[in-house]
């Protein structure tokens, strides 16, 4: 028999795992590259993962990643 204790922990896991991120309450970040070369990175939003490149001397906004996870 499981414990009424453990049951709602399960279950409040389960449910934080199938909320939304909280949008970005202000500007969103930046990623600013002002470096000759082109480095790599991955963004893991939820289940799904991007690789990509911040293209040399410029900047990327990340407007709609909240929640993400960012690795360079």
């Amino acid at each position: 028999m499981i414990r009424p204790a453990l049951l709602a922990a399960v279950l409040l896991a389960a449910l934080a795992t199938t909320l939304p991120a909280t949008p970005c309450d202000g500007t969103p970040p930046e990623l600013k590259n002002t470096d000759p070369i082109d480095p790599p990175y991955e963004l893991t939003c939820g289940r799904k993962t991007e690789q990509t490149t911040i293209p040399a001397s410029t900047t990327q906004s990340l407007e709609g990643k909240s929640g993400c996870k960012l690795i360079l």
